[in-house]
C-alpha cells in the first residue's frame, strides 16, 4: 500500500539526503539570544516505514525519515537518522511501519478549469485515459475515432443536448470536416475540442444553436478571421477564442465548472499530487471564487497556487499600474489556494 506523506512545503534534492544539522558559527547578539529563547527548536518526529522512496539515485530507498516543521531533516536507516540528529530530542512514529512512503508530487504548470472541462467531456484520444470514473479507451485511427464519436452520440439520452468531446488530433485521426460531423448528427450540436485545447470543430446544428452566422464571422477582427475556416466550422487560436464566446454555455456552465473542479481535486489526489500551480490563468474573480470553493477547502488534499497572467494584465493596464494591479491579486486565494507574487 502506498501512502502519500505530505511532509514538506519545499522539496529539494538536498532534503532527501542526510545532512549535518550544525551551521557555521556566527557571533551571537542579544536579539539572537532573545529569539532563540522565544522559539525553542521545533519537535522532531522520526517516521519509520517498510520503504521510503527518496528519488536519490545513490540511495533510492531508506527505512526512516526525520521531520520538523514540515521539513525533512534527514533520511537513512534508523541509526543513521538518530546520529544525524545528534542530541536533539525526537519522537518515533511507527504509523507507516508496514507501508511505503513516497514524496509528494508537484504539478507546476496546470490549468484546473481547463483540465476539469476537458476531462469531464467525452474523451476520445490517442491513448487510454485512466480516470477515477473508469478508463477512456484510445482511438488510434480515423475509423476508430469516427466510430467512437458515433457511439458517443448514440449514448446521449437527450436527443437535442450538445455532445462535447475532447482529444481529437488530425495527425492521428485524419482531417475533420463539418460534413463528417453532420453525418453523425444533423440535429444534435456537436463540438469537438482539439487535443491542444486551442481549436474547435462544429457541426451545422451547433452553428444554428449558438448563432454562429456569416454576419457574426464578418464582424470579427483580421487575426480572428485568418485563424478560422468558417465554411468548415473550424476555429483555432484567435478564431477559437472568438467562437468560444458563442459556445461557452455548452462548455462552461456553472454545473460543468463545479463538476470539473471536483474532478480535478479527485484526480490530483488519486495520483499523489500534493502541490499544484497555474502560471497564468483566467483573471476572473467569479471564476476564482468557484476555484476557491472546491480547491480551497481545508479538507483539500493539496495546496494550489496561482500566478497572475502577464499577457492579460499588461493588456488591461498601462505599465505604471501593472505591479500594483498584480499585487491586488494576492488576496484572491482562500484556504488551500493562494496567489504568488
Amino acid at each position: 500500500m502506498l501512502v502519500m506523506l505530505a511532509l514538506v512545503k519545499f522539496l529539494t534534492p538536498l532534503s532527501l539526503i542526510a545532512f549535518p544539522l550544525a551551521v557555521a558559527a556566527q557571533e551571537p547578539s542579544l536579539q539572537d539570544l532573545g529569539g532563540s529563547l522565544a522559539a525553542p527548536p521545533a519537535p522532531v518526529v522520526i517516521y519509520t516505514a517498510k520503504e521510503i522512496v527518496t528519488l536519490d539515485p545513490a540511495r533510492p530507498s531508506v527505512a526512516a525519515v526525520a521531520v520538523a516543521e514540515n521539513r525533512i531533516l534527514a533520511t537513512g536507516s534508523l541509526d543513521q537518522v538518530r546520529t544525524a540528529l545528534g542530541r536533539r530530542p525526537f519522537r518515533l512514529d511507527a504509523t507507516f511501519a508496514n507501508q511505503v512512503i513516497v514524496p509528494g508530487l508537484i504539478a507546476q504548470h496546470d490549468h484546473p478549469l481547463l483540465a476539469g472541462l476537458t476531462m469531464t467531456s467525452e474523451i476520445i484520444a490517442i491513448e487510454n485515459w485512466e480516470l477515477p470514473q473508469g478508463t477512456a479507451q484510445a482511438a488510434r485511427s480515423p475509423s476508430q475515432y469516427m466510430q467512437r464519436l458515433k457511439e458517443a452520440n448514440e449514448r446521449q439520452k437527450d436527443q437535442h443536448g450538445p455532445l462535447l468531446t475532447w482529444g481529437y488530433h488530425q495527425n492521428f485521426h485524419g482531417p475533420l470536416r463539418k460534413a463528417d460531423l453532420d453525418a453523425i448528427s444533423s440535429t444534435r450540436p456537436i463540438i469537438v475540442w482539439h487535443r491542444s485545447a486551442h481549436e474547435f470543430y462544429l457541426n451545422s446544428a451547433a452553428e444554428r444553436k449558438y448563432r454562429i452566422t456569416r454576419k457574426w464571422f464578418d464582424q470579427l477582427g483580421d487575426s480572428e478571421r485568418k485563424q478560422s475556416d468558417f465554411d468548415n466550422a473550424h476555429y483555432w487560436e484567435q478564431g477559437a477564442y472568438a467562437v468560444l464566446r458563442k459556445i461557452l454555455p455548452a462548455i462552461a456552465s456553472p454545473e460543468r465548472i463545479q463538476a470539473g473542479l471536483k474532478f480535478v481535486r479527485e484526480y490530483y489526489h488519486a495520483n499523489g499530487i500534493t502541490l499544484g500551480a497555474e502560471p497564468g490563468g483566467l483573471m476572473s474573480w467569479p471564476l476564482q471564487l468557484a476555484q476557491n470553493a472546491v480547491l480551497g477547502e481545508p479538507s483539500s488534499p493539496f495546496r494550489y497556487y496561482f500566478i497572475a497572467d502577464g499577457k492579460s494584465i499588461t493588456r488591461k493596464y498601462p505599465d505604471p499600474q501593472v505591479g500594483a494591479e498584480t499585487e491586488k491579486l494576492l488576496g484572491w486565494g482562500w484556504g488551500m489556494t493562494a496567489y504568488l507574487p
